[in-house]
């Protein structure tokens, strides 16, 4: 299961994150997305392993997870949970955790 666990170092995080995304039309976890008034978007962690907000849109809702029709090449990592708990800019340890 995907976990949120607090660093030794208040302003460093561990976090899961899914490198590369398998499917043509990259699916995720529906924890992996958050919206807010802007829309909807997801955390990625950059090769400075700071977490940056990136906007998406959905394509469709199942029981396995959400299809990302928009706003995602297929090569970020991505945060798969705790994004309320983020912050952009903010550094992160990542857990790799392979694509499903």
């Amino acid at each position: 299961m995907v976990t949120f666990k607090p660093g030794s170092n208040p302003d460093i995080n561990q976090v899961n994150v899914q490198n590369k995304l398998s499917q043509a039309t990259p699916m995720l976890p529906q924890s992996a997305v958050l919206s807010d008034e802007k829309g909807n978007y997801v955390y990625i962690v950059n090769r400075k392993n700071e977490v940056e907000r990136r906007p998406i849109k959905i394509g469709t809702v199942g029981d396995t997870g959400v299809t990302i029709a928009e706003g995602l090449s297929g090569q970020e990592a991505i945060v798969l949970s705790a994004g309320p708990f983020l912050n952009p800019g903010q550094k992160v340890k990542p857990r790799r955790q392979a694509a499903r």
